[in-house]
């Protein structure tokens, strides 16, 4: 038989006694030497299969060749590594005195690195010529043998010993992953992370069991609160994303488990949202074990019933078990998308630091069309513990702004100044498409490669899936690149709308003209803003007036501008807010200072609700009603500070004022 390496699979692996061709048949009537080595003894567990081949169906094999039982010997190095010298290896010194002695007739090991990996080859030679002296052979369990007597047996076995040494990682990695899917096929631990709930056999470490503190979490907590809540993915994960749900394993028994993730500093265990629905759908919790696409039932203690556990399956995995892709309804179907109108949505602030404002879709009821939008101006950006300060329409926030922005097109100095900008702007932008052009240019010719791997009968599995994953994201990354280069400057729509060529400043007049035409877009109204303000910040001065301070690139001081909103901000009453209604009801001058944020139309409306009052006050449009009764104690207070007259806030618009401090 060659004696050339050779990998062969599980299922090739010898099962009959060898059939060996050349001068001398196996000398099964002569002791046989069994040397077993890994280089540590964690190894020994994490790699129990290669520890196995070594040992125990070693054995097994030897007997199969013809082999007695009591003329076999094993002798055990694990824990050093085939680096170190004969005589720095107990076991195999003793195994080489025994062959110097004529007692050892034949050396069977797993492969030849078990013995040496010598850069020099000095061991290796030594031991082989003491083999040779002594007319020993050499036996690999995947049937390669060594007559030490032959020399062009002798010199494959050092040109092996050489090859052990300039290969180890890649051949001792490779060698451990075909030893782990042998494990892994036999439903044995095979050295991957367990499932929450489970954890190795102290007694029999190839075993899996049972962590009942980890399982009732999963049994009792998780799998009942996710069908509790409708199977909503997203309401499940802000419920348990971060909290400490698995209890601190024991120092004792730390090594019996192999948890996906480490524990955080108090000992807990923690699972993010994509950590949580992998505990949904792993079959481990109903005993099964699965390797590269092959399931074994009842391989380990069941957690879950089945019942539970595919209700909740088919809801999570997006594949079946066998890596089909499951096609389920979806939970909310979308109808039509309504584009979001609001022009600040990225420029407004709340005055104060890490206020936060969000735009709001306004709808009559729930799944009706949307009737408006606006803005709400909460105290904090955490969604739970946030206060609402203000709400109001959007409309006429961005109206207020885009007032002022045409109004400063007047301005030469402003004209002047975004003439320059846009310059270079104009300069940046035709850099980029050239930029651009290059990159679309780049990723055709990766998605061509891709097509070529994935169309070559000789790719591999592994290959093949990396090309389709990269083709993918060539392809997303190409429609962003043409989306990109097909967007057009606002000015430059405005220049193709005019019959001759026109400058810049000239341009910026007709935005003025063009502004409200329809040439615009949307995303072209929020990039002009874009390109003249910094940003913008709003505060709640009353119930009816706000104050806008807009930041403009060409002015060195904001504008600050006083908003007259009569629809006003309607806070729901207070239990603090009746009392206060109870006491001091009739009495008007006692009532609208006590409750300064409430107009005396609101008050009568509520005096009515809470059985005060008799008569039903008539329900009138703001346009329609006096103006004393649309202002609070707040509102008055305001006017003054501002030198605001009745005259200039109408009953039923909003108004603008633009402020300017007396030096």
């Amino acid at each position: 038989m060659s004696s050339m390496h050779h990998f062969k699979t599980p299922e090739e692996m010898p099962q009959e006694e060898i059939r060996l061709t050349g001068a001398r048949a196996l000398l099964t009537n002569e002791p046989l030497g069994i040397y077993i080595r890994q280089s540590q003894i964690a190894q020994a567990i994490d790699h129990r299969a290669s520890r196995e081949l070594q040992s125990k169906d070693f054995f097994d094999h030897a007997v199969k060749l013809g082999w007695k039982r009591d003329r076999i010997q094993i002798y055990d190095d694990t824990g050093l590594t085939a680096v170190l010298g004969i005589n720095d290896r107990e076991r195999l010194l003793e195994m080489y005195e025994e062959i110097k002695a004529g007692k050892i007739k034949t050396v069977m090991i797993y492969m030849i690195d078990r013995l040496f990996r010598d850069e020099f080859l000095t061991e290796a030679t030594r031991f082989g010529e003491t083999c040779a002296r002594n007319g020993v052979m050499l036996l690999t369990y995947y049937g390669q043998l060594f007559d030490m007597r032959n020399d062009i047996d002798y010199g494959n076995f050092i040109m092996e010993c050489r090859w052990a040494y300039h290969s180890y990682k890649n051949g001792i990695l490779r060698r451990m992953n075909d030893l782990r899917a042998i494990v892994g096929k036999r439903g044995e631990y095979d050295g991957r992370p367990l499932a929450w709930g489970f954890m190795r056999n102290p007694q029999v470490s190839w075993q899996i069991q049972v962590y009942e503190p980890h399982a009732q979490v999963v049994r009792e907590r998780l799998y009942p609160r996710f069908i509790e809540l409708d199977f909503n993915q997203s309401k499940f994960a802000r419920e348990f994303d971060g909290v400490d749900l698995f209890p601190p394993i024991p120092a004792h028994m730390a090594k019996w488990f192999h948890t996906p993730k480490k524990p955080e500093p108090n000992g807990w265990y923690r699972l993010n949202r994509f950590g949580l629905l992998g505990v949904l759908c792993n079959p481990m919790y109903i005993g099964w074990w699965g390797y590269l696409g092959n399931w074994k039932k009842d391989n380990q203690p069941a957690i879950l019933d089945e019942d539970t556990f595919w209700t909740v399956f088919y809801q999570v995995s997006p594949v079946d078990i066998d890596g089909k892709p499951l096609s389920r309804v979806k939970r909310y179907e979308q109808t039509k998308t309504v584009e979001c109108p609001v022009l600040l949505r990225h420029l407004l602030f709340g005055e104060e630091p890490g206020q936060h404002v969000v735009a709001y879709p306004n709808r009559k009821g729930e799944g009706e069309d949307i009737q408006s939008w606006g803005y709400k101006v909460f105290d904090t950006p955490a969604p739970h513990t946030r206060k609402l300060l203000a709400n109001v329409q959007s409309a006429v926030i961005d109206r207020a702004v885009v007032e002022r922005l045409l109004a400063l097109l007047h301005n030469e100095k402003a004209l002047e100044d975004y003439h320059t900008r846009m310059q270079q702007t104009m300069a940046k932008i035709e850099k980029r498409k050239e930029q651009m052009q290059e990159d679309l240019a780049s990723v055709e010719k990766g998605l061509k490669g891709a097509l070529r791997i994935m169309a070559d009968g000789d790719t591999d599995e592994e290959a093949y899936n990396e090309a389709k994953r990269t083709r993918k994201e060539l392809l997303a990354r190409k429609q962003r690149l043409e989306a990109e280069l097909q967007t057009e400057h606002p000015v430059k729509k405005v220049a193709q709308a005019t019959a001759s060529p026109l400058r810049y400043r000239d341009l910026l007049i007709k935005i003025r003209e063009k502004w409200d035409s329809g040439i615009f877009s949307i995303a072209d109204k929020r990039q002009l803003l874009a390109e003249f303000l910094d940003h913008v910040t709003i505060r709640k001065l009353s119930s009816h007036f706000y104050r806008l301070r807009i930041f403009w690139f060409i002015t060195e001081e904001p504008e600050e501008l006083l908003l007259w909103y009569p629809g006003g901000d309607c806070q729901r009453w207070t239990d603090e807010e009746n009392e206060r209604l109870k006491a001091c009801y009739p009495d008007k001058e006692r009532l609208m200072e006590a409750l300064p944020t409430r107009t005396w139309a609101s008050i009568l409306r509520r005096a009515w609700e809470l059985g005060l009052r008799e008569t039903r006050p008539r329900l009138t449009r703001a346009q329609y009603m006096a103006l004393e009764d649309l202002l609070t104690a707040q509102d008055r207070e305001v006017m003054i500070y501002y030198s605001v007259s009745p005259g200039d806030v109408p009953r039923g618009k909003p108004v603008s004022l633009l402020w300017e401090q007396e030096a």
